[in-house]
């Protein structure tokens, strides 16, 4: 006699559960034997490790500023599409500058928080353009727009800049939205880090939108 259609579909489920437990017990048992507890663990060794390595400082803070920035010429949103792919990174790095906060410790990932120098009034630091619209333009509607901007400008907020100055899709006002940030992450590394004349940061989290 045909086995019953709701019993064998039954069977199926259990063969498949079956296998993938032990499939997992295999390979606890391999990581086991490296010393390793979970497989989480695995991802850690080998992928996430390596990646904070690189990305946890200087060299990783200077890549998310150059595409973060760059991608705006394009009209996407830099910030945004960079930090959905550092995100990992950076919640790994926020956690460990806690940790080393509730230990009396100096944070050790703290370029990542040197946003008070690389994003004054918004991704390009463009609050000195925003200043020179309203006090330089010849252009009445510049002159406008840079009153209108000044206020959210001032809480990093320079989205209206962008898209009515405009810099997006403009070939001469990108150079400087692109490089100006840069070149302050450089000076402020140096003058933090490298040649300490004034107190790195601590590596709090703060918003990126409190007053710069």
């Amino acid at each position: 006699r045909k086995v019953p259609f709701r019993f064998n579909s039954l069977f199926s489920l259990l063969m498949t559960l079956c296998t993938s437990s032990l499939l997992i017990l295999l390979i606890t048992i391999v990581l086991r034997f490296f010393g390793l507890n979970c497989f989480n663990q695995l991802i850690i060794k080998i992928i996430q490790a390596p990646m904070l390595a690189i990305g946890g400082g200087f060299i990783g803070i200077f890549l998310s500023t150059l595409f973060g920035n760059l991608f705006w010429f394009f009209g996407i949103h830099g910030g945004n599409l960079v930090y959905s792919i550092t995100s990992p990174i950076y919640q790994s790095i926020k956690s460990a500058n806690i940790a080393s906060f509730l230990q009396g410790i100096p944070a050790p990932s703290p370029e990542w928080f040197m946003n008070c120098y690389i994003a004054i009034g918004g991704m390009g630091c463009t609050l000195a353009l925003t200043f020179l619209m309203i006090f330089f333009s010849k252009s009445n509607k510049l002159k406008q727009l840079g009153k209108v901007c000044l206020l959210p400008s001032l809480f990093n907020i320079n989205e209206p800049i962008i898209f009515g100055c405009p810099i997006a899709f403009n070939a001469v006002l990108i150079v400087p939205f692109v490089f100006c940030p840069l070149v302050n992450l450089i000076l402020s590394y140096v003058f933090t880090v490298l040649i300490p004349i004034i107190p790195p940061p601590t590596g709090a989290f703060l918003s990126f939108y409190l007053p710069f």
